[in-house]
This record gives C-alpha cells, sequence and structure tokens, in this order.
C-alpha cells in the first residue's frame, strides 16, 4: 500500500485555505492508501498534522516531522507561496519523491503574473493589455503609455485567490493600489481592466493518460472576485455531503454564451497545460468579453484541487486523488547515470594535503 505524504498550509497569504484543502483531501481520499497529514507552518517548517481544524486556530504546537524515508508519493495542497511557485516541488524532486503538482519551472511561469501574461501573448493567447510589468514606480512610465486608461487592475506578481488585487479608478487609486501589492512582494503587474460579460473557470488533469476537462463554471456577475466573495461570504467550505457543491451561492454550472466560446475556452485550457508543460491539476480563469475569450490566469494548486469542477462529471473526489497520484508516479523524474569513474582524486591528493 503506498504510503501518501498529504502537505497543507505554507509561508502564504492563502496559508488557511490550504489547510481546509488538505484536510478535506485527508477525508475523502480512498482507502487504498496510508497518510501522512504534513502541516507546513507560516515559517516553512515541517510538522506532523493533525486531522482537527481547531488545533490550527489554537496553534497548537506541533511535532516536527523529521523523516520522509517510507514516502511514497507527495500530494501537494499547498496554495501560493513554496507550493505553487515550483520550489516545494524541486525539494522532493531532490528526494526522489513524486509529488502531485508542476514542477518548479512550469509552476513559478504560472505563478508569475508577469511571465504569464509574456508566456502566453507570445503564443497568441488574447491577453488584456499590460501598462507596466516590474517593481519601480509605474506612475510616469503610465501617463506615458498612450494606450493607457482607467479603470486599470494591480496585481501582486506571485499571489492569489485576489489578494493583494485592487480596481483603480484614478492616480490617487492606483498608487494606493501598487502600495498594497507591494506590501506582498517585489514585483507587481498594471493592466487593462477587462469588462466581462462573463468569468469561467474550468480544470484540467490527466485521466488515463489523456489530458481532459473538467465542467465549466461562470463565477459570480460581481464587479470584483475578492478573497471575501471567494471563501468568507461564499461558504466555501464543503459540507460533510462528498457530493456537495462548493459554494454554490455564488457559483453555478453555466453553459457559457455559445458553444463555440464553450469549444473554444477547453481547446485554450487544454494547450496552456500542454504549453506550460503542466502536471497535476491546474484550474484556467476565463474572461469572455463581446464574444472575445481571455485566459486571465492559470492556478496550479487550486482551491480543494478543483473537485468539484469535476464532480460535476462524474468524477468523486478519491478518484481526482487517485488520478494525481498516479499522474505523479508514473511521471516522476527518470534516474540516470550519475557516476563516472576516474582516478582523478588519486592523482591530485597533494593538491589538498594538508
Amino acid at each position: 500500500m503506498l504510503k501518501i505524504g498529504i502537505i497543507y498550509g505554507g509561508r502564504s497569504t492563502e496559508h488557511d485555505v490550504s489547510i481546509l484543502t488538505g484536510l478535506f483531501a485527508a477525508k475523502n481520499i480512498t482507502e487504498n492508501y496510508k497518510i501522512k497529514l504534513i502541516y507546513l507552518s507560516r515559517d516553512n517548517g515541517f510538522f506532523c498534522g493533525t486531522n482537527k481544524v481547531d488545533d490550527y486556530i489554537r496553534h497548537k504546537k506541533f511535532r516536527r516531522f523529521k523523516d520522509f524515508r517510507g514516502v511514497d508519493c507527495i500530494l501537494n495542497c499547498c496554495h501560493g507561496g513554496i507550493g505553487e511557485t515550483g520550489q516545494l516541488s524541486a525539494f522532493f524532486e531532490v528526494l526522489g519523491i513524486p509529488i502531485t503538482s508542476c514542477d518548479l519551472i512550469s509552476a513559478f511561469k504560472q505563478q508569475s503574473k508577469i511571465l504569464t501574461r509574456k508566456i502566453l501573448a507570445e503564443n497568441d493567447f488574447l491577453q488584456p493589455k499590460v501598462y507596466f510589468a516590474g517593481g519601480a514606480p509605474c506612475y510616469d512610465v503610465i501617463r506615458e503609455n498612450n494606450e493607457f486608461k482607467y479603470p486599470v487592475i494591480v496585481k501582486p506578481d506571485l499571489g492569489g485567490s485576489s489578494i493583494g488585487v485592487s480596481i483603480a479608478n484614478n492616480e490617487d487609486e492606483l498608487k494606493e493600489a501598487v502600495e498594497l501589492a507591494k506590501s506582498l512582494g517585489e514585483k507587481y503587474i498594471v493592466e487593462e481592466f477587462i469588462e466581462r460579460d462573463a468569468e469561467i473557470n474550468i480544470a484540467v488533469m490527466k485521466h488515463n493518460g489523456k489530458i481532459i476537462t473538467s465542467a465549466e463554471e461562470e463565477v459570480t456577475k460581481e464587479k470584483f472576485y475578492s478573497f471575501e466573495e471567494k471563501y468568507i461570504n461564499n461558504n466555501f467550505v464543503p459540507s460533510e455531503n462528498k457530493q456537495a457543491n462548493v459554494g454554490v451561492s455564488q457559483i453555478k454550472k453555466t453553459e457559457t454564451k455559445t458553444s463555440e466560446e464553450s469549444l473554444k475556452i477547453k481547446e485554450l485550457a487544454i494547450r496552456a497545460y500542454q504549453l506550460f508543460e503542466s502536471s497535476g491539476v491546474v484550474r484556467s480563469d476565463f474572461l469572455v468579453s463581446n464574444g472575445r475569450v481571455y485566459l486571465n490566469e492559470n492556478n496550479t494548486v487550486p482551491g480543494f484541487l478543483a473537485y468539484h469542477l469535476f464532480l460535476k462529471k462524474g468524477f468523486s473526489f478519491g478518484l481526482v486523488i487517485d488520478d494525481l497520484i498516479q499522474n505523479a508516479m508514473q511521471n516522476a523524474p527518470k534516474s540516470f547515470q550519475n557516476v563516472f569513474k576516474s582516478d582523478i582524486l588519486a592523482k591530485n591528493r597533494e593538491l589538498v594535503l594538508v
């Protein structure tokens, strides 16, 4: 029986949501596996977790997790931070343990708003206009951009769950938005705000070796889908019923405006998954405006691993987790010869003799 380490938490603004994802995954994983809960603290220390939410609310003192020997695969439930920048994947690659998420290069490209925009634009994906991308003050640069007009949207470069994302309608609001974004990281992006007819989410993963898409979902049509709307007002935490939909008050299944748009969204989601050489489950968020489909961003460790999107296609959360683990095990980096026999040490011992 495979031993699965479920890892969650981490130094990230999405720390608490990550705990919920990890514990919910542990609750729904099939009986095919032995599991070990691994809690990543706010300073990225590894600890032995528990399945009691109150232990995290009360800041219980957990025992250090010291030994990864015997862990066959890691189920990555860490939103944001090292969980989505790919650093956690790189750590476990060094240890030789498969992980159910994108590798370092793929993950970082998709977590960075700046790199995502650049790569998608270079590969003919429709994208909002970018007015500024970097870390220096942007006001003079923006004023000199002939295409610039308010409103604009400001995002931290490495962020998620809409934390630190703001809409600015004038220069004063822009300055406030930039300061907020910069408080969460060195770099940020200022881009065109797309007045959308619909915002569509769809998830992508591999099933039986084939890339598949989930059901589509239209999120709230409020002007801005904030963290509070996603997780607090939305009552995002699923009920104990495994068939419960997540956030039914604000999220609903949708058939997009036309079948042509629906096919376009599926095609673009799969193409992006391939373009970034993704692994695991990736949720793609699209904006539809005047018949035009924009790929807004990819989430490489989405909330609750986007299980509710696959649920609408008949996949239980347990089956989603099975697929993630099987794909991670099958796609683990291969070991190549790394020993080269020579007598270089013997012939050059005098160089280092004390």
